[in-house]
Protein backbone atom coordinates (compact mmCIF):
# COMPACT_ATOMS: atom_id res chain seq x y z
CA UNK A 1 0.00 0.00 0.00
CA UNK A 2 1.83 2.95 -1.06
CA UNK A 3 1.41 6.62 1.24
CA UNK A 4 -1.24 8.31 -0.41
CA UNK A 5 -3.70 5.16 0.17
CA UNK A 6 -1.96 4.34 3.94
CA UNK A 7 -2.99 8.14 4.81
CA UNK A 8 -6.28 7.57 3.03
CA UNK A 9 -7.30 4.53 4.96
CA UNK A 10 -6.24 5.28 7.96
CA UNK A 11 -7.96 9.08 7.65
CA UNK A 12 -11.04 6.85 6.94
CA UNK A 13 -10.81 4.82 9.97
CA UNK A 14 -10.23 7.47 12.28
CA UNK A 15 -12.76 9.55 10.86
CA UNK A 16 -15.76 6.82 11.06
CA UNK A 17 -14.12 6.19 14.79
CA UNK A 18 -14.28 9.56 16.51
CA UNK A 19 -17.18 11.25 14.50
CA UNK A 20 -19.48 8.83 13.01
CA UNK A 21 -20.12 5.78 15.35
CA UNK A 22 -19.70 7.55 18.44
CA UNK A 23 -22.75 10.35 16.69
CA UNK A 24 -24.87 7.35 15.56
CA UNK A 25 -24.87 5.12 19.09
CA UNK A 26 -27.75 5.92 20.91
CA UNK A 27 -27.72 3.98 23.97
CA UNK A 28 -31.09 3.13 25.61
CA UNK A 29 -31.80 5.78 28.19
CA UNK A 30 -31.42 5.10 31.93
CA UNK A 31 -34.75 5.59 32.41
CA UNK A 32 -36.57 3.77 30.06
CA UNK A 33 -33.76 0.18 31.60
CA UNK A 34 -35.53 0.78 35.16
CA UNK A 35 -39.13 1.73 34.00
CA UNK A 36 -38.62 -1.86 32.74
CA UNK A 37 -37.47 -3.51 35.71
CA UNK A 38 -40.25 -2.13 37.87
CA UNK A 39 -42.66 -3.34 35.09
CA UNK A 40 -40.51 -6.48 35.60
CA UNK A 41 -40.83 -6.37 39.95
CA UNK A 42 -44.66 -5.69 39.41
CA UNK A 43 -45.36 -8.42 37.47
CA UNK A 44 -43.42 -10.82 39.85
CA UNK A 45 -45.36 -9.61 42.87
CA UNK A 46 -49.15 -9.04 40.70
CA UNK A 47 -48.50 -13.23 39.91
CA UNK A 48 -47.78 -14.05 43.54
CA UNK A 49 -50.91 -12.95 44.84
CA UNK A 50 -52.72 -14.83 41.80
CA UNK A 51 -50.92 -18.24 43.11
CA UNK A 52 -52.40 -17.12 46.53
CA UNK A 53 -55.73 -16.21 45.15
CA UNK A 54 -55.75 -19.45 43.74
CA UNK A 55 -54.72 -21.40 46.35
CA UNK A 56 -57.64 -19.88 48.75
CA UNK A 57 -59.99 -20.81 46.01
CA UNK A 58 -59.00 -24.33 46.18
CA UNK A 59 -59.22 -24.82 49.85
CA UNK A 60 -62.60 -23.04 49.79
CA UNK A 61 -63.76 -25.76 46.69
CA UNK A 62 -63.92 -29.12 49.48
CA UNK A 63 -66.28 -26.91 52.17
CA UNK A 64 -69.88 -27.32 52.94
CA UNK A 65 -71.58 -24.97 50.63
CA UNK A 66 -73.59 -22.13 51.73
CA UNK A 67 -75.03 -18.52 49.97
CA UNK A 68 -72.60 -16.50 52.10
CA UNK A 69 -69.91 -19.53 51.36
CA UNK A 70 -70.92 -18.55 47.48
CA UNK A 71 -71.28 -15.28 47.51
CA UNK A 72 -67.36 -14.75 49.25
CA UNK A 73 -66.30 -17.49 46.43
CA UNK A 74 -67.36 -15.09 43.90
CA UNK A 75 -66.20 -12.47 45.61
CA UNK A 76 -62.64 -14.37 45.35
CA UNK A 77 -62.86 -15.08 41.67
CA UNK A 78 -63.72 -11.33 40.93
CA UNK A 79 -60.91 -10.27 42.89
CA UNK A 80 -58.01 -12.88 41.04
CA UNK A 81 -59.75 -11.85 37.85
CA UNK A 82 -59.23 -8.37 38.35
CA UNK A 83 -55.38 -9.33 39.57
CA UNK A 84 -55.11 -11.31 36.14
CA UNK A 85 -56.41 -7.94 34.57
CA UNK A 86 -53.86 -5.98 35.77
CA UNK A 87 -51.22 -8.69 35.30
CA UNK A 88 -52.22 -8.57 31.44
CA UNK A 89 -52.09 -4.12 32.06
CA UNK A 90 -49.05 -4.35 33.47
CA UNK A 91 -47.57 -7.06 30.71
CA UNK A 92 -48.59 -4.83 27.69
CA UNK A 93 -47.11 -1.59 29.45
CA UNK A 94 -43.84 -3.84 30.15
CA UNK A 95 -43.96 -5.29 26.15
CA UNK A 96 -44.37 -1.71 25.09
CA UNK A 97 -41.12 -0.76 26.56
CA UNK A 98 -39.25 -3.30 25.18
CA UNK A 99 -40.01 -2.83 22.26
CA UNK A 100 -39.01 1.14 22.84
CA UNK A 101 -35.91 0.05 23.97
CA UNK A 102 -35.10 -2.75 21.22
CA UNK A 103 -35.69 0.19 18.56
CA UNK A 104 -32.76 1.56 20.26
CA UNK A 105 -30.96 -1.14 19.61
CA UNK A 106 -32.63 -1.63 15.90
CA UNK A 107 -31.82 1.86 14.70
CA UNK A 108 -28.25 1.53 15.88
CA UNK A 109 -27.79 -1.59 14.19
CA UNK A 110 -28.99 0.27 10.94
CA UNK A 111 -26.89 3.12 11.50
CA UNK A 112 -23.76 1.10 12.23
CA UNK A 113 -24.34 -1.12 9.09
CA UNK A 114 -24.55 1.48 6.60
CA UNK A 115 -20.69 2.75 8.38
CA UNK A 116 -19.81 -0.73 7.49
CA UNK A 117 -21.37 -0.86 3.77
CA UNK A 118 -19.53 2.73 3.09
CA UNK A 119 -16.26 1.20 5.09
CA UNK A 120 -16.50 -2.29 2.33
CA UNK A 121 -17.36 0.37 -0.63
CA UNK A 122 -14.32 2.33 0.10
CA UNK A 123 -11.65 -0.90 0.50
CA UNK A 124 -13.10 -2.36 -2.48
CA UNK A 125 -12.31 1.15 -4.56
CA UNK A 126 -8.79 0.83 -3.00
CA UNK A 127 -9.10 -2.72 -4.56
CA UNK A 128 -10.28 -2.12 -7.47
CA UNK A 129 -7.00 0.58 -7.80
CA UNK A 130 -4.38 -1.82 -7.45
CA UNK A 131 -6.13 -4.42 -9.25
CA UNK A 132 -5.90 -2.62 -12.26
CA UNK A 133 -2.07 -2.79 -12.14
CA UNK A 134 -0.66 -5.93 -12.97
CA UNK A 135 1.59 -7.64 -10.71
CA UNK A 136 4.58 -7.30 -13.64
CA UNK A 137 3.83 -3.83 -13.27
CA UNK A 138 3.75 -3.60 -9.46
CA UNK A 139 7.32 -5.53 -9.57
CA UNK A 140 8.95 -2.88 -12.51
CA UNK A 141 7.10 -0.02 -10.41
CA UNK A 142 9.21 -0.11 -7.50
CA UNK A 143 13.18 0.27 -7.14
CA UNK A 144 13.76 -3.05 -5.13
CA UNK A 145 12.23 -6.51 -5.25
CA UNK A 146 11.20 -5.84 -1.36
CA UNK A 147 9.68 -3.04 -2.24
CA UNK A 148 7.47 -4.98 -4.99
CA UNK A 149 7.16 -7.32 -3.08
CA UNK A 150 5.70 -5.46 -0.14
CA UNK A 151 3.26 -3.78 -2.42
CA UNK A 152 1.56 -7.52 -3.17
CA UNK A 153 1.53 -8.11 0.09
CA UNK A 154 -0.50 -4.85 1.50
CA UNK A 155 -2.69 -5.76 -1.69
CA UNK A 156 -3.88 -9.21 -0.20
CA UNK A 157 -4.28 -7.40 3.39
CA UNK A 158 -6.64 -4.92 1.78
CA UNK A 159 -8.75 -8.21 0.32
CA UNK A 160 -8.25 -9.89 4.06
CA UNK A 161 -9.39 -6.38 5.39
CA UNK A 162 -12.30 -6.41 2.99
CA UNK A 163 -13.31 -9.73 3.95
CA UNK A 164 -13.52 -9.33 7.26
CA UNK A 165 -15.51 -6.07 6.78
CA UNK A 166 -17.90 -7.97 4.80
CA UNK A 167 -18.07 -10.92 7.47
CA UNK A 168 -18.79 -7.94 10.50
CA UNK A 169 -21.62 -6.35 7.96
CA UNK A 170 -23.41 -9.89 7.72
CA UNK A 171 -23.16 -10.57 11.24
CA UNK A 172 -24.84 -6.93 12.05
CA UNK A 173 -27.43 -7.72 9.23
CA UNK A 174 -27.71 -10.62 11.05
CA UNK A 175 -28.06 -9.25 14.69
CA UNK A 176 -30.71 -6.04 12.84
CA UNK A 177 -32.71 -9.33 11.77
CA UNK A 178 -33.17 -11.13 14.88
CA UNK A 179 -34.36 -7.83 16.84
CA UNK A 180 -36.82 -7.09 14.20
CA UNK A 181 -38.62 -11.12 14.57
CA UNK A 182 -38.35 -10.19 18.20
CA UNK A 183 -39.63 -6.81 18.29
CA UNK A 184 -42.49 -8.87 16.09
CA UNK A 185 -43.17 -11.21 18.50
CA UNK A 186 -43.63 -8.77 21.59
CA UNK A 187 -46.38 -6.86 18.80
CA UNK A 188 -48.08 -10.17 18.56
CA UNK A 189 -47.68 -10.56 22.36
CA UNK A 190 -49.34 -6.99 23.06
CA UNK A 191 -52.29 -7.98 20.73
CA UNK A 192 -52.98 -11.51 22.71
CA UNK A 193 -52.87 -9.86 25.99
CA UNK A 194 -55.54 -7.10 24.90
CA UNK A 195 -57.56 -9.92 24.03
CA UNK A 196 -56.91 -11.66 27.56
CA UNK A 197 -57.71 -8.34 29.26
CA UNK A 198 -61.37 -7.78 26.99
CA UNK A 199 -62.02 -11.61 27.98
CA UNK A 200 -61.05 -11.09 31.70
CA UNK A 201 -63.09 -8.26 31.64
CA UNK A 202 -66.34 -9.78 30.50
CA UNK A 203 -65.81 -12.30 33.04
CA UNK A 204 -65.45 -10.21 36.16
CA UNK A 205 -68.71 -8.42 34.73
CA UNK A 206 -70.41 -11.80 34.44
CA UNK A 207 -69.27 -12.92 38.08
CA UNK A 208 -71.13 -9.28 39.17
CA UNK A 209 -74.05 -10.32 38.31
CA UNK A 210 -74.13 -13.82 39.33
CA UNK A 211 -73.02 -12.17 42.67
CA UNK A 212 -75.79 -9.50 42.46
CA UNK A 213 -78.48 -12.42 41.43
CA UNK A 214 -77.78 -14.83 44.66
CA UNK A 215 -77.87 -11.25 46.72
CA UNK A 216 -81.48 -10.49 45.51
CA UNK A 217 -82.52 -14.23 46.04
CA UNK A 218 -81.14 -13.52 49.61
CA UNK A 219 -82.95 -10.37 50.27
CA UNK A 220 -86.25 -11.57 48.97
CA UNK A 221 -86.15 -14.95 50.36
CA UNK A 222 -84.37 -14.02 54.17
CA UNK A 223 -82.01 -16.96 53.68
CA UNK A 224 -78.40 -16.23 54.92
CA UNK A 225 -77.05 -18.90 55.48
CA UNK A 226 -79.06 -21.36 53.01
CA UNK A 227 -77.57 -24.81 52.39
CA UNK A 228 -78.06 -25.69 48.71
Amino acid sequence: MDLNIKKLFLITIIHYSLFIIPSIAAEIPENLKEAINVKSRQLQEINQKILETEEGLEKAEGKEKTLEKEIKKIDQQVNQLNLSIRSSEINIEKLSLEIQSLDYDIRDARSLSAVKKSGVAQLLREIQKKDSETTITTLLKWNTLSESLRELENLVNLNLGLSEEIGELRELDSQLSDKLTVVSGKKHRVESEGENLKNRKSIVTGQKTERQKLLTTTTSDHLIPKEF
